[in-house]
């Protein structure tokens, strides 16, 4: 028997893939040093051998490489190590030729189990640390045998028996350990607990070859050659019951792989379930993208070049994907939120490593993972929590934990920010490091950085569409049918949706009452709405009764300018035949939109559209329609989504719309249609508030002259004629950017912003000569040609406020108005009129 260079070419492989990432120094020194040993060893003895026997020499020399062929594999976890019967003819060697001879035939003998007939190749490195491996331990059996008086030719069984044990134990001691070490070595786990699960069990089956080819030996030496060949049946014996035993244990360890892989994959399957139901759907990933697998091939690395045993490993591995399972007990409002946390809402955050933990205490996890989720939010400074531990006081694993799960919350797309590059990364990582983070792992997780698969190595799956039948009206060429959905390309995906969608109803539901303007209401919709339904503009039409028309009050995004013109019949393009039938039309051609509003040629950046009617009880508001550069981008979920959002939508908008016509008609003068003194203030206050910071700007006070005789003499009615005239006059003769307004009674107001005095003095002349131009006539034969005083106050000469500004032109007008009324004292006939007093 002999237990060859198969356990090392486990540590030999694993040590070939983690050269730039763990601390393999020790092993390669291990394995440097054996072979050393065993190839001086071999120089040093075999100068001193003399074959006296060829013929046996080589008898034994082929009868142990034939028996090394022959060989049975153990179950050596991580990697293969093998048993053969070659041990037997080995031992026959160190009783018959000595130790010198015996090491160059185990030496062969472990070279063919190593090349041949293996079930992964050895590598040149292993089969030399075999060979050596074998070498020192028949060296070291010969002199555990030399001890005890060896094996002369002539001596008696129950002589040979007490070196034959000797040389026995010698080896297999020395022989297991030598591979145990190195195993222990390539896995960072204990030797005594590799050399005890491993190889303890295989003494037996050294002993019993030790005992037949003595007893072979002895045969031999009576001469009775033929009866050696009773030998080969305990040894058959052997070598079936091994075989049979062993492929029982290799077919119980492949069920245990299959329940521990299916085990896993139950826990990952949890783990990014409740990963997509905190997750935002982030359109720059893939699909399937499945950053959890990510961040436990992280953890496992780090975990290894940490120094971590095999089992703690596997622990890490299981809390990495189960770490956040706390956050169940987290409202998805705080998880989501993308502001700061207030100090009640970090309280709740707090509670989920601890609730996590206690969740994962009552599954019998065969290695530790509920410590590791208990202390991952522990800082390495000790200001963490749940239970403020401070450096190696918390778990290892869990500090793994803390740089990976740190590492990706940095370079992963949250609610409150976008995902870093990873040179920005690293440089936050190393700045925590000694605070939040332990340094040395943070200092080992950058080593590795560079050699991780930082890209999702799942299996990348194709979504597929496959458009249903699609019945078009035969003038507009829309579909008023649903779209069906293709097959859902990831469950997990749905999943993150579904959650979406519940956040952005519950938003909508609790906030679009909260707003009172279209713009507002509309501003709010398209925000909550963007990351469920795919749009490339965004447009709210509203219906006006009296046209029969929809006029675009809103639009977002691409083509805005142009989307904002349109004005559709109803009836007429996607719009149009949405809010004639009540129904939405989907994956509608968008062109006809742009058709029935006469700019044909304006919609070319749109191939699609989803009109939804905006109808409140009986009230037909408008419609909500959607374009999207691409053609059938819509789905029944998206319909679905909508249906359950538009009526309050229409409700909103009606109520927003019921508010612009109330403040308007608040603010509106109701005889001349101009602004009332309310609006004048408001505008004021907004546009000249500060004005030596905006530049210049001026302000008219307007007065009729004589009106309360218009009244007297001609009546209210005459009176109330001549102020709408004189409105008139005033809207005719400001421009877009003026503002004008009936302060009260005779009087109004006229500003005009970033205007100098120069421009001031000019532009009243003009008002003063419109207005005077107006005639009104009472009665048959009888004209009115009203005369006005006008007051100029220019800022930031006149004053810095508004306030200020009125109050100097209000008496610059009586002061004009008083000049007015000397004049025509003095000489009724005199014309004034063409003045300007300021």
């Amino acid at each position: 028997m002999s237990a060859t260079a198969s356990p090392i070419g486990v540590a030999t492989n694993s040590y070939a893939r983690r050269t730039s990432r763990d601390n393999g120094w020790a092993l390669r020194t291990y394995v440097a040093a054996v072979t050393a040993a065993g190839l001086a060893l071999l120089v040093w003895r075999l100068p001193h051998d003399h074959l006296d026997s060829p013929f046996l020499f080589f008898g034994l020399l082929l009868a142990s490489i034939a028996i090394s062929v022959s060989k049975v594999h153990l179950p050596l976890a991580n990697g293969s190590a093998t048993l053969s019967m070659s041990y037997f003819t080995d031992f026959m060697a160190l009783v018959l030729t000595g130790p010198d001879q015996a090491m160059l035939i185990a030496g062969a003998s472990g070279a063919t189990q190593c090349l041949v007939g293996g079930r992964a190749r050895s590598s040149v490195s292993q089969t030399l640390f075999s060979v050596a491996a074998l070498v020192i331990t028949i060296q070291a059996a010969g002199l555990a045998a030399s001890s005890l008086g060896g094996f002369p030719f002539d001596a008696t069984l129950a002589t040979l028996s007490r070196p034959a044990v000797a040389a026995a134990a010698t080896f297999f001691i020395c022989n297991s350990c030598l591979i145990a070490a190195a195993v222990a070595l390539s896995r960072h786990e204990r030797f005594t607990r590799v050399w005890h699960e491993n190889f303890l069990w295989t003494a037996p089956a050294c002993f019993i070859g030790a005992g037949v080819a003595v007893i072979a030996v002895r045969v031999v030496m009576t001469m009775q050659v033929w009866s050696v060949l009773l030998a080969a049946a305990p040894l058959y014996l052997t070598y079936r019951s091994y075989r049979i035993y062993l492929g029982r244990v290799e077919d119980q360890q492949h069920h245990l792989r299959e329940v521990s892989e299916l085990h896993l994959a139950s826990v990952e399957a949890l783990a990014r379930a409740i990963d997509a139901r905190d997750q935002t759907i982030d359109r720059s990933a893939s699909p399937n993208d499945n950053h959890i697998r990510r961040v436990q091939a992280m953890a496992a690395s780090l975990a290894r070049a940490a120094g971590m045993v095999s089992n703690e490993v596997e622990g890490v591995k299981v809390a990495s994907l189960l770490h956040d399972i706390g956050k169940l007990a987290v409202p998805e409002h705080i998880l989501t939120k993308p502001g700061r946390l207030t100090p009640d809402e970090f309280e709740r955050v707090r509670i989920h490593p601890t609730i996590g933990a206690e969740i994962i205490r009552a599954v019998p996890f065969p290695y530790p993972v509920a410590p590791f989720i208990q202390s991952h939010h522990e800082r390495w400074d000790g200001s963490g929590y749940p239970d403020g531990l401070h450096g190696n006081a918390i778990p290892l694993g869990a500090r793994v934990l803390a740089v990976v799960d740190y590492f990706d919350a940095l370079t992963a797309d949250r609610p409150y920010r976008r995902a870093m590059p990873l040179a920005e990364a690293v440089a936050v990582l190393q700045s925590e490091a000694g605070k939040a983070l332990d340094p040395n792992l943070v200092a080992s997780f950058i080593e590795m950085l560079p050699a991780l698969d930082l890209h999702d190595d799942a299996v990348r799956q194709t979504t597929i569409d496959r458009p249903g039948a699609r019945t078009s009206a035969p003038v507009t060429g829309f579909s008023s049918e649903t779209q069906q959905a293709g097959p859902a390309s990831n469950v997990f995906q749905n999943i993150s949706r579904a959650t979406q969608e519940m956040h952005a109803l519950y938003d909508l539901a609790q906030t679009l009452g909260t707003r009172l303007s279209v713009h507002d209401t509309m501003a709010l919709l398209t925000s909550k709405l963007n990351r469920l339904v795919p749009a490339s503009c965004w447009a709210l039409y509203l219906y006006d009764a009296e046209t029969q028309m929809l006029q675009c009050r809103f639009a977002s995004s691409l083509e805005t300018e142009i989307v904002e013109q349109l004005r559709i019949p109803t009836g007429e393009g996607a719009s149009g035949w949405a809010l004639r039938h009540g129904a939405p039309a989907v994956n509608a051609r968008s062109a006809a939109d742009f058709e029935a509003a006469g700019l044909p040629e304006a919609g070319a950046a749109f191939a699609s559209a989803l009109a939804y009617p905006l109808i409140d009880g009986d009230v037909l508001v408008g419609t909500l329609t959607i374009y999207h550069a691409d053609q059938s981008p819509y789905r029944i979920e998206h319909r679905r989504l909508l249906d359950r959002v538009c009526n309050q939508v229409a409700s909103v908008i009606r109520n927003s719309l019921t508010f612009e016509q109330v403040q308007q008609v608040s603010l509106t003068d109701s005889l001349t249609g101009l602004p009332n003194g309310r609006a004048l203030f408001a505008y004021l206050g907004d546009q000249f508030y500060g004005m030596s910071a905006k530049g210049p700007g001026a302000l008219l006070m307007i007065d009729l002259d004589g009106f309360k005789a218009i009244n007297d003499e001609h009546g209210h009615q005459i009176g109330d004629l001549t102020l709408r005239q004189i409105a008139s006059a005033l809207r005719q003769n400001v421009r877009h950017s003026d503002f004008c307004a009936r302060y009260a009674g005779d009087e109004f107001v006229v500003a005009f912003p970033q205007c100098s005095r120069r421009e001031a003095d000019i532009r009243a002349g003009q008002i003063r000569r419109a207005i005077e131009a107006v005639s009104i006539a009472p009665r048959a034969g009888v004209t009115l040609n009203p005369g006005v005083s006008i007051g100029v106050a220019v800022s930031p000469d006149d004053g810095e406020t508004y306030e200020d500004l009125l109050s100097a032109a209000d008496r610059r007008m009586y002061e004009d108005k008083q000049r007015r009324r000397i004049i025509r004292q003095i000489d009724p006939r005199l014309d004034v009129r063409d003045r300007t007093i300021a």
